[in-house]
């Protein structure tokens, strides 16, 4: 190539670069003026920073870095430049109004005309970089075409050119073409390409043909950034993050001899970028420059005081469209509803009357209609927007809402509309059928409140927008109705359709509307749509909680109060929707003061929301509790007369009467009659919303609050009268079963969530834990490996390290618990295989309840119980029930090969790291663990070589955790006082089996394994021993009772022993169960699998 080829090549460059900086250096703030130009992009940009977090903007600012204070919330993720510096293969995910196009703008300004930055020195380096914006909406009819990055590049090319030209630029695009072909016809300069939007071309199909080009292109040595909303990589595969989700660099994005990007997502603004966004903003303007400082404290003040603006303005979108609001306005908007409507506003109302443009894009008078009606017109358009939408596929995903209309489409219904047809007959006057297609290409441009994502597509430019307008449509419809049928009319539009996705978000703006209607509402008029929700519908139950519980809607204290009943009686009818969950956001239910209702109902001196739970408690039934209280005070809504005549409605009554099992209230089909399944429908309501509300529990969070030592003293009483009153079963069996199981009631469930870890609630509750049933769960735990999740319940768990003296029941299980511990030291036979299996399937068939909301709360206090303890923990972690061995093989568990092998891989290489560090067992055992953990070992071994393997580490922690249960014991004597049993004899000295201290023998002789299995036969003698002072009458035969049951199980101490003896042959007199003897076996395996 010579010299003068070389010199106009980088002449082409450089002209390609200056139209680059000016096409992409400026963006519009929506020319709120006359004669108001593009804003340059340097002058107002913030840069976006990345994480493989996907952090929601309502989770920002829960983990501040100290004190609290805003200008100490710590920015998170990664600056976007660094990344895509040190990450060749980068797809950036971002929700909508993120930031994702701004920061491609940004980008590409900085490559080509901003200043020297450490991000331009290390892309252009000593070759340069050429950038290639590829904006894929653009693309959209050519791509089904399309299987090379080559032609999607040449259509870039033939772009640049048409738009260039239009801006008084020439491009030589064979030049440039060359510039970035490889040698030897080409430089070889490397690119920046950016594939910007893969949500905007379609499903998953053709997603995959654009990052089959993106992979192309980096292939060929160029670098590659992939933007789009999350939707757009569902279903494309990614490399996942690594471990410490820090680590940046090139090395991550190969998979498998495939290049493939990491996901990286856009983060939401911290208080210091919102801060540096305000100080830059308010420079903007000579006008906004005098009063800046003052501007920046009201914003900020605004936002400290209404947390729901602080949210928004965590979206660079918002914050911008806020900021303008502000500015113009000197206020901000009090809510979403008035932010959104000032934001359209400034859209059509200032644009109409300061005639800002005068001419359409094609050259004609720009027209001017009545704004009214331009208005109606466009929420006419919102409405059949919310319709489509809502029965889109995957509607529940809010960014699938979002309707793209064809544009012949939305003419023919924008025609209808303003022909008179219904629903607004009559209503248009300036505005004709003729008007249509103007009218159309108003709202794109100038307007832009609708936007073309591609050539003869429409949809709103944000979906915010369209469920405003839709929901200010729809009040001007119902009000337009008259007074008199305005909450039919409001039935009719919009609470009947609030079981459809996105209506919701649709109701809570209608009645923000509705609430700022004339001053003489008082800001009350939200309370008349309220009153006639029918909380029986979880739809318009939710809608309710939303209204009582969020920020955008205002509530006099008193009134809120007033509410509370309706709130509770809401989430009692709906326990699974957890709606007692956001009950504590409400200051005015929470604090001290409220007045005594005007009721018979006793009220005591906590906070009104923990006064009405204990008042639910104390009497017979919550419903009519609840009736009483509001009887005595009404909420507003409604008239007095009304409220104490309709109550809570004759159908929320009804579902309180009969219990449905469905989708937000769990009822046990299986558990007895008709009345005893509605108790405990009703008990466990109870039991979750007490739980879900934490009104004297200290704190929702079960981590920092697991012991529930703080619960007020009035509710635990409370409790335990109502447990002791109302007696309600906490298991069931169907002793017609062909193996009966001690189940978990809801109401046993639900109460697991509740109990402390002593006192008289914690004694009235393991009371009732019936002896079988403790001995099935034990310190069952295998968190997360199966779907089933096995579990010990806290009721369960809470009765292992007692501060104080067990209740008998309890006291008798932990003697008897021991029985099993005996057969686990000598694990390591086939019916000991056998018996262990079956308990487990026991156990496993005994928790039928994966989808309950009971169950989720047990579950949840389950972990946090033992996350709490520090010995414990490393007891439980130790008990090694992986069981992936035999459940692979089990008929009735089986799962799939790959997936058993799977779990067992990650179970056993967690197992043996953690084993490898734990100095209890000898150095031998732990430098053998560790090898076996080291790399990819596990997953190379034969099946029958990890079988083994599985095997006699399962066998060893049941040895193990059954030695340190004993040792634990010896060690601390009054363990075992608390606990109810003899200090230094877990069993009659008789057998042979421990020393003076407790500890077990190093040998254990066979003959006195035999006598102790003789010895559990007789009932009156294990009472005796238990018991040495003796039991009252009834309670002594309760527990007669209890053990004779026992004795039928599979899972008895009996079968245990059984097996242990039958794995033990008469012709051995004695058998070690030391620690050593524990890991021989182990070492054996582990041995030959290494050679």
């Amino acid at each position: 190539m010579s010299t003068l080829e070389k010199s106009y090549r980088v002449t082409a460059r450089g002209f390609y670069v200056r139209w680059l900086a000016q096409r992409f250096g400026n963006i519009d703030f929506l020319q709120t003026k006359e004669g108001e130009e593009k804003v340059h992009l340097a002058r107002i940009y913030i840069a976006a920073r990345l994480d493989h977090e996907d952090r929601r903007d309502e989770d920002m600012g829960k983990d501040k870095t100290s004190g609290g204070a805003k200008d100490e919330e710590t920015p998170p993720g990664h600056d976007a430049r660094e990344v895509i510096a040190k990450t060749p293969f980068v797809a950036i995910s971002g929700r909508p109004g993120s930031g994702k196009t701004t920061l491609v703008h940004a980008l590409i300004h900085e490559l080509c005309a901003g200043p020297e930055t450490s991000f331009r020195r290390r892309l252009v380096g000593n070759t340069g970089i050429v950038p290639a914006p590829l904006i894929l909406r653009d693309y959209q009819d050519e791509l089904p075409r399309l299987t090379h990055f080559e032609e999607l590049l040449d259509l870039w090319w033939q772009r640049a050119l048409e738009e260039a030209r239009d801006k008084g630029f020439t491009l030589h695009i064979e030049r440039l073409r060359r510039s970035v072909a490889p040698a030897p016809t080409g430089d070889g300069m490397p690119m920046l390409v950016f594939f910007d939007g893969i949500d905007e071309v379609g499903g998953v199909e053709p997603r995959g043909r654009v990052l089959a080009m993106a992979r192309e292109a980096r292939e060929q040595g160029h670098r590659v950034v992939l933007t789009g909303r999350p939707s757009g990589f569902e279903g494309l595969k990614f490399i996942a993050p690594p471990d410490d989700g820090v680590r940046l660099g090139a090395a991550l994005d190969t998979h498998g001899g495939v290049l493939l990007p990491t996901i990286h997502h856009i983060q939401p603004f911290a208080r210091p970028q919102i801060g540096e966004f305000l100080a830059l903003f308010y420079r903007l303007s000579d006008e906004w420059k005098r009063i800046r400082e003052q501007s920046i404290a009201e914003f900020n003040d605004a936002l400290d005081q209404r947390d729901y603006l602080l949210v928004l303005a965590r979206r660079p979108i918002f914050l911008t469209l806020m900021a303008l609001v502000h500015a113009n306005d000197r206020r901000m908007p009090h809510g979403r509803a008035d932010l959104y409507r000032r934001i359209i506003d400034l859209y059509l109302i200032r644009q109409t009357h300061q005639r800002r443009l005068q001419h359409t894009t094609d050259g004609r008078p720009m027209p001017h209609w009545d704004e009214r009606e331009v208005r109606r017109a466009l929420g006419f358009i919102a409405w059949r927007s919310q319709q489509r939408g809502a029965e889109a596929e995957s509607s529940h995903d809010r960014d699938r809402r979002q309707v793209v209309w064809s544009r012949g489409e939305l003419e023919a219904e924008v025609s209808r509309l303003l022909g008179g047809e219904d629903p607004d007959l009559g209503r248009f006057r300036e505005l004709m059928p003729s008007s249509t297609q103007e009218l159309v290409n108003y709202f794109l441009h100038p307007a832009g409140l609708l936007v073309e994502p591609a050539d003869k597509r429409i949809q709103f430019t944000h979906l915010s927008f369209q469920e405003y307008l839709c929901a200010e449509y729809l009040h001007g419809r119902a009000v337009a109705g008259g007074s008199s049928y305005f909450i039919e009319e409001t039935r009719e539009l919009l609470l009947d359709r609030l079981a459809s996705p996105g209506w919701d978000e649709i109701a809570m703006l209608f009645l923000t509307i509705h609430t700022a209607q004339g001053a003489q509402t008082q800001g009350t008029a939200h309370l008349e749509v309220l009153a006639q929700l029918d909380i029986a519908e979880v739809a318009e139950a939710r809608l309710l909680i939303a209204a009582l519980t969020g920020q955008e809607l205002d509530f006099e204290e008193a009134e809120h109060r007033r509410w509370l009943p309706v709130a509770v009686a809401a989430a009692l009818l709906h326990p699974r929707e957890g709606f007692a969950r956001r009950f504590g956001e409400v200051t005015a239910w929470s604090s001290v003061g409220w007045a005594k209702p005007r009721s018979d109902v006793p009220i005591l001196q906590q906070g009104p929301g923990l006064e009405l739970v204990i008042a639910l408690l104390r009497g017979n039934d919550p419903w009519l509790v609840l009736q009483e209280i509001l009887e005595g005070d009404p909420p507003g809504g409604r008239r007095p007369k009304e409220w104490r005549e309709r109550g809570l409605d004759k159908a929320a009554a009804g579902r309180w009467q009969n219990p449905t099992d469905d989708g937000s209230w769990d009822v046990d089909s299986k558990f007895g009659s008709k009345d005893a399944r509605r108790d405990d429908a009703h008990s466990s309501a109870l039991l979750i919303t007490i739980a879900d509300a934490a009104w004297g529990l200290a704190g929702k969070d079960e981590t920092a609050y697991p012991s529930r030592l703080d619960m007020d003293a009035g509710l635990q009483s409370a409790l335990s009268d109502w447990l002791r009153r109302t007696n309600p079963p906490l298991y069931h069996m169907d002793e017609s079963a062909t193996e009966p199981l001690p189940e978990p009631t809801y109401t046993g469930l639900a109460l697991d969530a509740l109990v402390p870890a002593k006192g008289e609630l914690w004694f009235e509750t393991l009371g009732r834990v019936p002896l079988e049933a403790w001995l099935l769960q034990g310190e069952g735990w295998d968190e997360g490996y199966f779907l089933w999740d096995t579990f010990s319940q806290p009721m369960v768990l809470l009765a292992l390290y007692p501060d104080t003296h067990t209740p008998p029941v309890a006291c008798l299980s932990l003697s008897i618990y021991q029985m099993l511990l005996f057969v686990e030291m000598l694990a390591g036979g086939e019916h000991f295989d056998e018996f262990s299996l079956s308990l487990l399937r026991s156990l496993l068939r005994s928790r039928s309840r994966e989808l309950s909301r009971s169950r989720e709360l047990s579950l949840l206090r389950s972990r946090s119980l033992l996350r709490s303890r520090s010995r414990e923990l490393s007891l439980l972690r130790s008990l090694l029930r992986s069981r992936s061995r035999e459940l692979s093989r089990s008929r009735e568990l089986s799962r799939e090969r790959s997936r058993s092998r799977e779990l067992s891989l990650s179970r056993e290489l967690s197992l043996s790291r953690s084993r490898s560090q734990d100095p209890r067992p000898s150095p031998k055992l732990r430098d053998a663990l560790r090898m076996m953990a080291e790399g990819d070992r596990l997953s190379r071994l034969p099946d029958k070589s990890l079988d083994r393997f599985v095997l006699e580490l399962e066998r060893f922690g049941y040895r193990f955790a059954a030695l340190d249960w004993f040792a634990e014991e010896a060690e601390d004597p009054e363990l075992m006082h608390r606990r109810g049993l003899r200090p230094g004899e877990p069993i009659p000295k008789e057998f042979g089996l421990f020393d003076e201290d407790g500890h077990p023998l190093e040998k254990w002789p066979r003959e006195g394994l035999v006598k102790l299995r003789r010895w559990l036969d007789d009932d009156e003698a294990v009472l005796d021993w238990t018991f040495p002072e003796g039991l009252p009458a009834e309670e002594r035969d309760n527990l007669l009772a209890e053990l004779a049951r026992l004795r039928r199980r599979p899972w008895s101490p009996q079968a245990a022993l059984d097996a242990a003896l039958a794995d033990w042959p008469e012709t051995e007199p004695r058998r070690e169960v030391s620690l050593a003897a524990a890991e021989r076996p182990l070492l054996a395996v582990i041995e030959e699998i290494l050679q």
